[in-house]
């Protein structure tokens, strides 16, 4: 028995060292060269999408690295873990002691006042908005109280964060209410299009108010690109928006910008970042270097979040409307039931008699569609279901137009179009479908569902697939 109990030791003692040893195996990387120049006041985050600084043992050797610089100091940050170096002497140092993993994936790391901090993450079960701090005196990580949680995760088609370290806050759009543990209502969007800050001064979530619904569609298309000075660049859907949040802002950077098509080359390919007006690409060996600035970024005109509209405070003032309420609620009863009943015509009573007070003539709650009509509502419905709009070309494909001329496309859309509208304004008092401008090219038309339509258009439209009509 003893024998055993020492080679356990053994081999836990060997696993430890393993790990250990992972500090001296590293490589060479240009990024480092780059943050060792810079001055002290430097802050700043390098995602290591494509960058292994420090070559680990399984089951950590395909996570993610982030390199986070402070004032004094650059460390490593493995993620889904606790685990953190420090460069020294040109290897990294493990500074921390914990033995726990798989509990913040997708987490966000950064530094606050020369000091390390995680926050959210994806693990057992659900997704967290945990803020977590590096005691360097303990080798271990704490978490800090906030006055709420809001669930983040830091990975692509997810939550969109930027971090503002000079007025020390943190903006967030998008939180990710996962939890595998809590039955709910619907299990198909996890998304809460809610825009807030944490301000890390006073450990404080404060909302800002709700996404603005034409972006909804960029939750499920977006890729972190770099951390600039004025706000978070993404990639949503190809487009290079610049998200600021301090201004409520969608910047947009031109397609036929040069620098917009170095970003979109480059990005994915090594390890981008942004210091006051530069942008760094570090690849391999090399380091690329371009000038960026707000100026060059095109202002689209379209608010990141919409304030929401505070609720009564004053409880006299709720109390008040509630009795208005009631007075007007008695007074139409009792105009209803008591008011003077005016004397009906022979001829009034006689069709009331004949048709027992009812209308026969049959009335329709629904319009009549074609196939093809059906195909264009199904299309359509389903993209405002995803909160997408449905594009020209989506429209032409499944009407059999690709290779029609742009007159007959535009013709037969225009025709199909109006018929759907016309049958359903003539019973419903509204049109179905709605033609707007693109959320970022003012040019370009696409269209939703009406919203006051979408429940009654998807139960009719079951009734259909099962045969009924």
């Amino acid at each position: 028995m003893k024998l055993l109990i020492k080679w356990l030791w053994i081999i836990a003692f060997c696993h430890v060292l393993s790990i250990a040893n992972a500090q001296n195996d590293t490589l060479h990387h240009p990024e480092l060269e780059v943050l060792l120049k810079y001055p002290k006041s430097l802050q700043i985050t390098i995602p290591g999408r494509n960058g292994q600084f420090v070559n680990l043992s399984h089951p950590w050797e395909n996570q993610r690295q982030v390199l986070l610089k402070s004032d004094t100091a650059i460390y490593l940050f493995i993620d889904g873990s606790g685990i953190i170096y420090q460069y020294k002497h040109q290897h990294f140092v493990r500074l921390d002691s914990t033995i726990y993993r798989g509990y913040n994936y997708g987490a966000f790391p950064f530094i606050y006042k020369n000091e390390l901090y995680n926050l959210g993450g994806s693990g057992y079960w659900r997704i967290t908005g945990h803020l977590r701090k590096f005691s360097n005196k303990a080798h271990e990580w704490y978490i800090i109280p906030l006055n709420e949680e809001n669930p983040i995760l830091n990975e692509p088609n997810a939550s969109m964060i930027w971090y503002d370290s000079k007025a020390g806050k943190i903006y967030c759009a998008n939180f990710i209410d996962k939890n595998e543990g809590i039955k709910k209502q619907t299990t198909q969007n996890y998304n809460q299009y809610k825009v807030k800050v944490l301000d890390l001064n006073t450990m404080n979530w404060t909302n800002l108010g709700t996404l603005n619904r034409n972006l909804w569609a960029f939750t499920k298309t977006t890729q972190e690109v770099v951390m600039t000075p004025w706000g978070a660049l993404l990639d949503n859907d190809g487009k290079k928006l610049l998200w600021d949040f301090e201004k409520n802002t969608l910047y947009r950077l031109p397609l036929e910008n040069d620098k917009s098509q170095f970003i979109t080359t480059n990005y994915l390919n090594g390890n981008l970042f942004c210091i006051d007006s530069t942008l760094y690409l570090c690849e391999r060996d090399k380091i690329d270097t371009i000038p960026l600035s707000l100026a060059e970024f095109e202002n689209t005109g379209i608010p990141i979040y919409v304030k929401e509209t505070n609720q009564p405070k004053n409880n006299n003032t709720l109390v008040v409307i509630i009795a208005a309420l009631v007075v007007v609620s008695g007074g139409l009863i009792f105009w209803k039931y008591y008011k003077p009943k005016k004397h009906q015509t022979s001829i009034q009573q006689i069709v009331n008699n004949n048709l027992g007070g009812e209308s026969s003539l049959p009335t329709k709650s629904f319009p009549e569609y074609t196939d093809q009509e059906w195909e264009v509502i199904k299309l359509i419905l389903q993209r405002t279901q995803n909160n997408a709009p449905t594009t020209i070309d989506e429209l032409n494909s499944i009407l059999g137009l690709k290779n029609k001329s742009l007159e007959t496309q535009k013709s037969q859309r225009h025709k199909i179009l109006t018929s759907i509208n016309q049958k359903y304004l003539a019973i419903k008092g509204r049109e179905l479908i709605i033609r707007e401008p693109d959320a970022i090219d003012k040019r370009i038309k696409v269209y939703h569902i009406h919203p006051n339509a979408i429940d009654e258009l998807k139960t009719n439209m079951s009734t259909i697939n099962e045969g009924n009509i």
